[in-house]
């Protein structure tokens, strides 16, 4: 388990995991378009007994800051098919001639505490036992999504039939609802959001050969 003060000596591209902290500040959402479609990020400031540290949450599905502040959370990198750790790491970087420190992390790598406990305690009351954190940080982190080389192979295609987009949304929108306690209205405003840009990209078509000519929807 980390905790701030020793994140705060992490070098750059460290993976964080285990990390137990409380939500001070949250800032709107903003969104936008990039390489590989529709993003979202919220800055975060984040606070646990030993300090404060800034964080930004990419792909977040919930865009009220009033309902990320002041929550338990936990952070943890996992791992991908060949075992190394991503998805939460530390970027520090420069701006005017001063450097930051700050936790990039993605989705679902970032939880409410409460749920994580809800969803590790069985229908007879008692809590399973919490599985022991990896031993080091990772040595080769994955990068963030934004600054993924343009050559990179995207697990996603570049365009989804709605049948693809419904199925893969169901399974999104119960997890956003089921473990990051977001509410029906607020799920289902997000994917409505998404299958909007999407469809105004030309990334999302009615339910055809993705190589045949048929104009998106």
């Amino acid at each position: 388990m980390a905790t701030i003060e020793q994140l705060l000596q992490f070098p750059h591209g460290a993976a964080v995991q285990e990390l137990h902290c409380r939500v001070s500040k949250a800032f709107a959402q903003r969104q936008g378009q990039g390489q590989y479609g529709p993003w979202t990020v919220m800055d975060l400031e984040l606070t646990d007994t030993t300090g404060t540290m800034r964080a930004q949450w990419w792909y977040n599905l919930i865009a009220d800051p009033a309902h990320v502040m002041g929550q338990d959370v936990l952070i943890s990198a996992t791992k991908n098919e060949k075992g190394t750790l991503q998805g939460a790491k530390i970027d520090i970087h420069e701006h005017q001639g001063k450097t930051y420190r700050r936790i990039k992390v993605d989705g679902e790598r970032l939880a409410f505490a409460a749920h994580v406990a809800a969803a590790a305690t069985p229908t007879n009351g008692h809590a399973q036992a919490a599985s022991a954190p990896p031993a080091a940080p990772a040595t080769q982190p994955t990068p963030p999504p934004t600054t993924a080389p343009a050559s990179a192979a995207s697990a996603v295609p570049a365009r989804l039939t709605l049948t693809e987009y419904l199925s893969a949304a169901g399974r999104a929108y119960r997890y956003a609802t089921d473990v990051l306690g977001v509410t029906d209205q607020q799920a289902a405003v997000a994917f409505a959001d998404t299958a909007a840009i999407a469809t105004s990209n030309g990334h999302l078509v009615i339910d055809q050969d993705r190589d045949s000519d048929a104009a998106p929807f």
